[in-house]
């Protein structure tokens, strides 16, 4: 019966050493792979999100030129209407007379002891007018205080209302103690869009408030 021979310990040796090279070349390429494809999965991810930026952006842009093109569009179509309101569509004196001051006759008030006065006057387009109320500071103070909102309106010559316009309490302020020899006195001025016959066929005016 033969000797059971002994492993050669140098042979031994290097089998060992090959097997942990091998070993660790192996895990370090595992592990280069992992870096490899954790670097692939931050720049896709970048990737997604500067495109996700990028697309917020322009539609941002896209919004702001749309907004501002429904601006300039809005300007130009105001633009139009006050060209077109301008335009000398009535004769020189009938434009002239419009445009003269007017004082329609004033109207009292019995229950508040008050007195109503309206000036007015037409211009391109538009009615603008001053509504005065004079009286005692206890019948100013029910005029603006007692009632939800007021409605200036003309009448022509059969009585017919042809306007109506709305005007709130807030829009009177007082005047200064010496406007009117010192009578206290409520006005409100403004100015609304009236079609010039509108204005000619006027004839009566009224103020009418609501509770």
């Amino acid at each position: 019966m033969s000797p059971i021979k002994k492993p050669n310990p140098l042979i031994t040796g290097i089998v060992v050493a090959v097997v942990i090279v091998a070993l660790g070349v192996s895990g370090f390429l595992i592990y280069q792979g992992q870096k490899e494809q954790e670097a692939k999965d931050q720049a896709t991810a970048q990737a997604k999100l500067d495109k996700m930026i990028a697309d917020k952006e322009w539609a941002a842009k896209q919004a702001e030129s749309a907004r501002q093109w429904a601006e300039e569009q809005a300007a130009e179509q105001e633009a139009q209407r006050q060209a077109e309101a301008a335009k000398p569509r009535y004769g020189a004196f009938r434009l002239q007379q419009a445009a003269k001051p007017r004082t329609w006759a004033p109207i009292t008030v019995p229950e508040i002891n008050a007195k109503l006065v309206l000036n007015s006057m037409w211009r391109d387009g538009r009615l603008y007018y001053r509504v005065a109320v004079l009286g005692h500071d206890h019948a100013l103070h029910v005029f603006t205080s007692n009632f939800r909102q007021y409605r200036l309106t003309f009448m022509d010559q059969a009585g017919y209302g042809i306007f109506d316009h709305v005007i709130q309490p807030d829009e009177f302020v007082l005047d200064p103690p010496h406007v009117n020899q010192g009578i206290p006195t409520l006005e409100t001025n403004g100015d609304v869009e009236l079609d010039l016959p509108i204005y000619e066929h006027a004839v009566q005016w009224n103020l009418v408030w609501e509770t």
